[in-house]
């Protein structure tokens, strides 16, 4: 084989090795709980195996939502995916099927697991996937550019109108997802994203949110961009578009004692 030939073989398998590389999706974070393990090659993890083979053969479902049970007490597993509500369908099968394949190296032998990529989530526990179990997993993340100080309070006030409009929204759909984006006189624009697990009811899916909502002013004030994330709920705000522009986008005027401060999407 010629130095030139072994060359082409060599750059193209490269090439392929960045395309498939490419196509992971991004992580975020993840929260194990290390309170609650279990050991390895027993009962528990043979029903962990089984839950992640189901969710991953199910990662093309067209809602972007899943969730099971694997086992009988006391070994039972609970767990489910949730993809962002803005991604197609391969994209979230992909993001599942690699969080499936991956989320025992984060958390090998925990009974309490959350992984966030960008694109999806994945949840496990011992215990029913209530939302008081979700409140112990939590994580946030900040877009590291500080806020110029001056503008710090009229910016969260208009992340706070942004977001709870989003959530407003978000509860009345049966897919408990929203984007907002607003035209505010801080940033030329502001976006905004909310969503929850599709089968919470409107009143937990608002309660879930507020919590996100609430952990915003705690972790995250005086920055551009931030998240908080729980199993069965988060939120994002950024002053870049990090979503897919919903079709239909017909503005809100939102004013505040007479004056028109944002014009929300």
């Amino acid at each position: 084989m010629s130095v030139f030939r072994i060359f082409i073989n060599l750059f193209l398998l490269s090439l392929l090795r960045f395309t498939v590389n490419a196509q992971n999706p991004t992580y975020i974070a993840h929260v194990c709980r290390n309170a609650v393990n279990f050991t390895r090659n027993r009962t528990y993890q043979s029903n962990l195996n089984s839950l992640l083979s189901a969710l991953s053969s199910n990662a093309n479902v067209t809602n972007g939502f899943y969730n099971t049970t694997s086992g009988e007490s006391p070994n039972r597993i609970y767990g489910f995916f949730l993809c962002r509500g803005d991604v197609p369908t391969t994209i979230c099968q992909n993001c599942v099927i690699f969080a499936t394949k991956n989320v025992e190296n984060w958390c090998p032998v925990e009974k309490q697991v959350v992984i966030w990529y960008d694109e999806c989530l994945l949840h496990y526990s011992g215990e029913p996937n209530s939302f008081t179990l979700s409140e112990r997993l939590n994580a946030s993340t900040v877009n590291p550019t500080n806020l110029n100080a001056s503008y710090e309070g009229q910016f969260n006030k208009e992340v706070a109108v942004t977001i709870n409009d989003a959530t407003t929204q978000a509860v009345s759909v049966d897919k408990r997802f929203a984007t907002k984006k607003s035209n505010c006189s801080v940033f030329q624009t502001l976006y905004s994203l909310v969503q929850c697990t599709p089968d919470l009811s409107s009143l937990d899916c608002n309660r879930c949110l507020q919590e996100a909502i609430s952990g915003l002013s705690e972790c995250c004030s005086g920055k551009v961009g931030a998240r908080v994330l729980y199993p069965r709920c988060y939120v994002r705000y950024e002053v870049y578009q990090f979503y897919a522009a919903p079709i239909l986008t017909p503005p809100a005027v939102v004013n505040h004692r007479g004056k028109v401060e944002c014009i929300i999407y």
